[in-house]
């Protein structure tokens, strides 16, 4: 009998830390955002990335860029931007656009970026930064004012798909750029992507 008591005193806190980042897994999001704020031990528990694989970042001020810093998001797939990058400027030109270009370059599991197309200062962006982030997204809209690039952040994006993207789905809407890129070019790109759709242009 006594025996039976002390195995039924066992708390959360006793068991070993691979039980417990099983147990903390099976906790919805919301209350796994409050088991970070139990303890010290719970939150370097809940702060591990694979728990955090589900959460969409919502960037709406340029400070918010800072959120993609934290461990927790260290194996984001989906990052949101907001109206908010021209609401408040900074999706507007080189340092705003550069900061979050960065952040995302150091999350190399980030495959989605929602909203992208509202922010008009990506054609400031170091062209190989750009291309970085750019080839490994799943969708990707380009031409008739959604991603503002320069021909040559283009044309390197483009033989970067040549050479391999994760890029499933490619929308090109009349870029005047992408109108007089070399067919043999835009052929070996658009061939590595698994869809492309394209109202494409000649000039």
């Amino acid at each position: 009998m006594d025996q039976f008591q002390n195995q039924s005193q066992v708390q959360i806190d006793d068991l070993p830390p691979e039980i417990f980042a099983c147990v903390i897994k099976l906790l919805p999001p919301q209350d796994l955002k409050a088991a970070a704020l139990v303890s010290r031990r719970w939150m370097e528990v809940v702060e591990d990335p694979r728990f955090w694989t589900w959460a969409v970042v919502t960037i709406d001020k340029e400070e918010d860029i800072l959120k993609l810093n934290k461990r927790r998001f260290q194996l984001l797939k989906d990052i949101k931007v907001t109206r908010g990058c021209v609401d408040h400027g900074w999706g507007l030109g080189l340092d705003g656009m550069t900061k979050l270009f960065k952040a995302v370059d150091e999350i190399p599991t980030v495959s989605m970026i929602h909203g992208l197309s509202m922010c008009k200062g990506i054609s400031a962006v170091e062209p190989n930064l750009v291309v970085r982030v750019l080839n490994r997204l799943k969708v990707l809209i380009l031409g008739n004012n959604r991603i503002d690039l320069t021909s040559e952040q283009l044309e390197l994006l483009f033989n970067a798909f040549a050479e391999n993207t994760s890029v499933e789905l490619l929308l090109v809407i009349r870029d005047p750029f992408i109108s007089k890129m070399n067919p043999e070019l835009f052929g070996a790109a658009i061939s590595n992507v698994v869809e492309e759709t394209s109202d494409y242009e000649c000039v």
